[in-house]
């Protein structure tokens, strides 16, 4: 059944594997930086997604709205993150302390309308009529999650990881 698991959700392999008898080891730091700079019509704001300067996807995030829960976006600013696997939006990230908010995530979705305050993950950024979307965005959070995998040391995640987003307007 694991094994069955691990071959349709291949970063399952990053949340559950541990060696037998392995030893404790400090984490790895592991950052996300998303630049925001693309503006769209309705207010929402998009940007890239990096992991030591190279671009691995596009974000998408609602417009500023005073950082209400679920109808603005994040405020700009560096926080701890860590992954979950939950719930119907599979595996993704999770920023923790942000001020004044819970529950934000790096997720899949391609409109607007898909998100709650979170950040939208993409392969690119569209426009049609000034309104934004982003393209194909379970392929790119499989590029995160395979990116993550390897920034483990070994591929498999055996090794627990330091995550850090950070977000710049």
């Amino acid at each position: 059944m694991r094994h069955a698991l691990a071959i349709r959700f291949p970063w399952l392999l990053v949340l559950c594997f541990v060696l037998p008898g392995s030893v404790a080891v400090a984490a790895q730091p592991f950052t996300l930086v998303i630049q925001r700079n693309v503006s769209c019509n309705h207010g929402e704001v998009g940007g890239s997604l990096s992991i030591a300067g190279t671009e691995v996807a596009r974000t998408l995030e609602l417009p500023w709205r005073n950082n209400e829960q679920k109808i603005s976006r994040v405020p700009a600013g560096s926080y701890a993150a860590r992954i979950r696997a939950d719930g119907d939006l599979g595996w993704r990230v999770e920023l923790i302390g942000v001020p004044d908010r819970e529950n934000i995530q790096l997720h899949v979705g391609n409109y607007p309308r898909h998100t709650v305050g979170c950040v939208l993950i993409g392969t690119d950024i569209t426009s049609t009529d000034g309104t934004c979307a982003l393209k194909q965005s379970k392929p790119a959070m499989a590029r995160l999650a395979q990116a993550m995998a390897n920034a483990s040391g070994n591929g498999v995640s055996s090794q627990p990881l330091d995550i850090r987003v950070v977000i710049k307007d």
